[in-house]
């Protein structure tokens, strides 16, 4: 596989883990989007990519819903302030 495809690949599981957890943790999508006029879901999506939790992160996706972010998580107090009410 070459370096590049390699990379895209490595940025689409990123994408995916992140849609999983904001669906994963009942965040409001629209909300944080709207929040500094998309700056709070570009800083998170940027937090994301680069955090190295990746296997801390494809575990708690894995298993049964807790609740509230993981602490290893570095969205885990934006992802608590945007959690959408029931």
């Amino acid at each position: 596989m070459s370096v590049v495809r390699e990379a895209i690949e490595q940025e689409d599981r990123r994408a995916l883990r992140f849609g999983r957890m904001v669906e994963r943790l009942g965040v409001d999508v629209a909300a944080l989007a709207a929040d500094g006029r998309g700056g709070a879901l570009r800083a998170a999506i940027e937090r994301c990519r680069g955090c190295r939790s990746t296997a801390e992160c494809e575990a708690y996706l894995a298993g049964e819903p807790r609740g509230d972010a993981p602490a290893f998580c570095p969205n885990q107090g934006l992802f608590a302030r945007f959690e959408r009410a029931e």
